[in-house]
């Protein structure tokens, strides 16, 4: 086969040629741009087609804003139980007589709930129970067979 080398008969034989080199710079050229147009391409593809769906990305921000009005309402609850509390004391100080026990609910929220187990006239007590994203969701689905919706829980 023919080398890309000098011939015997030359100044300079079996040396390689100027072809040699052009011929190897061309192959280190096509791999260098073979390799940017690969990784190029795949950037492109990665920016097109998205990690996360869209219907999931908006459930999740859909969910966050739930979070955050729950903790909001939860903020202003407190609030207005400081605002109670400190009433009470400032109606206590006045000389209004008032319980011995401070509530953590409002009356009227209290009343009604049952004694602690094996409480003889305590304060009655209230069992929260941990939301879930679910019962949230199943108001703003669409339709009630969403079983993704309904069955979302945090």
């Amino acid at each position: 086969y023919k080398d890309y080398r000098e011939p015997p008969w030359s100044a300079e034989a079996y040396q390689f040629s100027k072809t040699y080199w052009a011929v190897l710079a061309a192959r280190l050229a096509f791999v260098i741009l073979f390799q940017n147009l690969v990784m190029f391409l795949s950037l492109l593809v990665a920016w097109v087609i998205p990690d996360v769906p869209k219907d999931i990305s908006e459930q999740l921000k859909r969910e966050k804003t739930l979070l955050v009005d729950v903790f909001l309402r939860e903020e202003k609850e407190k609030f207005h139980l400081l605002q109670s509390l400190f009433s009470s004391k400032d109606q206590r100080s006045q000389g209004h007589p008032n319980t011995a026990h401070f509530r953590t609910l409002p009356l009227g929220l209290s009343q009604g709930l049952g004694q602690p187990p094996g409480g003889e006239g305590g304060e009655s007590r209230v069992r929260c129970r941990a939301a879930s994203f679910s019962q949230f969701t199943r108001q703003m689905s669409m339709s009630p067979s969403n079983d993704a919706a309904r069955h979302t829980a945090v």
